[in-house]
């Protein structure tokens, strides 16, 4: 009798040795002989028990055996190299079920969906033929061999050998694919450098600020070699916030600057608004940009190599068309964005040989965020002085209270007993209130989260003069 290979059990068997501790059930007389009709194998069998566990329990034949059967039993030929046959037979598994191998001529030269993806159609120039698979391949059609033995890889790549200028088309359909997003991340790149670099030449409010800055620092510098500045380099207002104040470690020189231009020039505030676009441009890299730009320029000449009059071709030519005047006009973009760009790096004062675009915009967008981390601060600090001031106002009614209160006498009706110690404590708790060393704590708590502003110096009156 036949019976399928099954799983081992996971319990352990007695050794021999072993068996005379063990109780046999026949001992009793009461039992019933083991291979009688009545017996619990006799029962098993009649209710087909040991069919079902070979069913349930069959050990699963490897898959080595089965991939071997499977070729055996198709019988099909393989031309390509094992390697490239693989990787195919995966790459062909990942198409959608209704895409038929031999329909392939008529995918590509209607542009169907199935192959108008960008992983599909690197693939296909992935695996296109050679000269020598080519040939083998032709060589088997001439046969009169049946193309249905070749393995699917093989048919896959004798499809391409049969479509006239496959990879060049191919390679069309593959530039068409992504021409639209690609472009337009390269026109939105120079866009925004185009922006950003206008924004910062006509900035008028920005450039009011450096001049306060200016101001500032050759006030502070008085008369040491560093005073008398007739400008400074834009990265120095990046070390404004490196100055820190000499009564508090926690404010600094921007701090101070970014008070003063909120309470007397609020319109300087303006230039927040002015430099936004510094921001998106610090993160542009032209360099990379540009790489993108020419490979998108030069892969327009690989449709010249076009020929025939199918529809394939009609439409690959109208968008080369369109594909060209988009260029163009990207084309007139970058250089309208470059010669502003240079102008703008000139204007601050940087060379426009060494300078990256995206590190000439980042010194603006750092500058601004420092600047809205000063105004935070700053608001918190304000906030922070008027609960203060709040809670010394309360303490002074108090203390206004207590004095007016001392000296009289008490209203039995508001206690229920009257004693001295009562009035004593009532004496004590006034007089804390009123206790010099508390006022002084409150007043030096006051003075440390104040913002440094030096009246001594008259910075104020300097900034006027320029505004």
């Amino acid at each position: 009798i036949h019976r399928r290979q099954l799983g081992n059990t996971i319990w352990e068997h007695l050794e021999d040795d072993d068996q005379d501790d063990v109780i046999d059930s026949n001992d009793d007389p009461a039992d019933e002989p083991l291979f009688n009709q009545q017996s619990i194998v006799s029962k098993l069998s009649h209710a087909d028990v040991f069919t079902l566990i070979e069913k349930t329990f069959a050990q699963k034949p490897a898959v080595s055996d089965l991939t071997k059967r499977k070729r055996k039993a198709a019988d099909s030929i393989e031309l390509l190299d094992p390697k490239k046959a693989h990787a195919m037979s995966i790459f062909l598994t990942s198409l959608p079920k209704e895409f038929e191998i031999k329909r392939l001529t008529e995918y590509v030269l209607d542009i169907s969906p199935y192959i108008q993806v960008e992983l599909v159609l690197e693939n296909f120039l992935k695996f296109a033929p050679s000269s020598e698979e080519a040939e083998a391949l032709k060589k088997y059609k001439e046969s009169g061999e049946s193309i249905e033995r070749l393995s699917k890889p093989d048919q896959l790549v004798l499809e391409m050998v049969n479509i006239s200028q496959f990879k060049p088309r191919i390679s069309c359909l593959l530039y068409k694919t992504v021409f639209w997003d690609k472009v337009e991340g390269v026109e939105k790149a120079l866009d925004l450098i185009l922006k950003a670099s206008e924004s910062l030449l006509h900035a008028k409010r920005f450039k009011k600020l450096l001049q306060m800055i200016l101001v500032l620092g050759n006030f502070m510098n008085g008369n040491t070699s560093r005073g008398g500045a007739f400008g400074i380099k834009i990265t120095s207002i990046n070390k404004l916030i490196d100055t820190k104040s000499t009564s508090n470690t926690s404010s600094t020189l921007l701090h101070f600057i970014v008070e003063t231009i909120e309470k007397s020039f609020p319109k300087v505030l303006e230039f927040l608004d002015e430099l936004k676009y510094c921001e998106e441009a610090s993160k542009v890299n032209k360099t990379e940009v540009m790489t993108d730009f020419y490979e998108i320029k030069d892969g327009l000449k690989q449709f010249d190599v076009l020929s025939g009059d199918d529809s394939f071709t009609e439409i690959m030519k109208h968008f080369q068309t369109e594909a060209e005047s988009k260029v163009s006009q990207v084309e007139q973009l970058q250089v309208k964005s470059d010669e502003l760009f240079q102008k703008t790096v000139s204007f601050y004062g940087e060379n426009v040989q060494t300078v990256q675009s995206n590190e000439f915009f980042k010194i603006f967008h750092t500058f601004i965020t420092s600047w809205q981390k000063c105004t935070e601060d700053l608001k918190l600090a304000k906030k922070t002085k008027e609960r203060l001031e709040a809670q010394k106002r309360i303490e002074a009614e108090r203390r206004n209270q207590a004095k007016s209160s001392k000296g009289k006498g008490i209203d039995m009706s508001d206690y229920t007993i009257n004693t001295q110690h009562d009035i004593g404590i009532e004496a004590l708790y006034a007089k804390l209130l009123m206790s010099p060393r508390r006022e002084h704590k409150t007043r030096q708590r006051q003075q440390k989260l104040n913002p440094i502003i030096s009246n001594e110096l008259n910075a104020l009156e300097l900034l006027e003069s320029i505004y």
